[in-house]
Parts: structure tokens; sequence; C-alpha cells
């Protein structure tokens, strides 16, 4: 799985995938967090040093499910750079 669909179940420990984890009776489910979010950014930032057509140079113009994600957990640049991106 990505790791952008992490969620955090009340009872449980870690953080699964939504995408693969199966619902259950009076689960409560957080998709918001903080620590969700850092989760998110960090995985985006990994993602992000290693596309092909330099985000960086396109980020904003929201062409893209990627421009909408990373957008939406507040990431503007790419702590790695673009040094030796594939």
């Amino acid at each position: 799985s990505c790791c952008v669909c992490l969620v955090e179940i009340e009872g449980r420990g870690g953080t699964p995938a939504s995408c693969t984890t199966p619902v259950g009776e009076g689960m409560i489910v957080r998709t918001q967090t903080e620590r969700l979010d850092a989760i998110r950014r960090g995985v985006m930032e990994l993602y992000v040093s290693d596309h092909p057509t330099g985000w960086n140079e396109q980020a904003g113009t929201g062409a893209s499910e990627f421009d909408a994600v990373a957008k939406s957990i507040g990431l503007t640049e790419n702590r790695y750079g673009i040094e030796g991106r594939n």
C-alpha cells in the first residue's frame, strides 16, 4: 500500500492502512491526527524525492491527484532535494 491512507484504530496499536483493514462492529477510526499527518508528510516527501518529472518544478498546478494529496497534508517543498533522483 502507498501508506497515505493510514489510520488509527482505538484499542489497536500501529497505523494500519485503511484500504486493507476490514471494518469491525463498533470500530472507532481516526483519519486525521497530528501523528498521521506527520507520517503522511514523510511518505509523500519520499515519493517527491523520487518523482521523475520534478514535482517541485510543477507543484501547485493542481493537475494531478498527487498535487491534491500534497496540498491536503501541507507539503510545499522537498527536504531531500532533487540531486540524483530517478
